[in-house]
């Protein structure tokens, strides 16, 4: 079975703007995910970073009521 022709010039006209469609969305996304990734690691950092300085603030604390 043979495709018309009118879709196949409508198909081969469609191809280059889906595909650079595609490889711009792959291009951003590619940008973006670094920065994604560091500030989730910044995050997890500051977060740590402050669970342990709230758990030693604690455990002076402790250590100063007296029993």
């Amino acid at each position: 079975m043979e495709l018309p022709l009118f879709f196949g010039l409508s198909l081969s006209a469609w191809t280059p703007t889906v595909s650079t469609i595609v490889r711009d969305c792959i291009v951003i996304f590619l940008g973006i995910l670094p920065s994604v990734f560091n500030g989730l690691l910044a995050d997890l950092k500051n977060a740590s970073t402050t669970t342990v300085i709230y758990l030693s603030r604690m455990e002076r604390r402790m250590d100063t009521i007296p029993t």
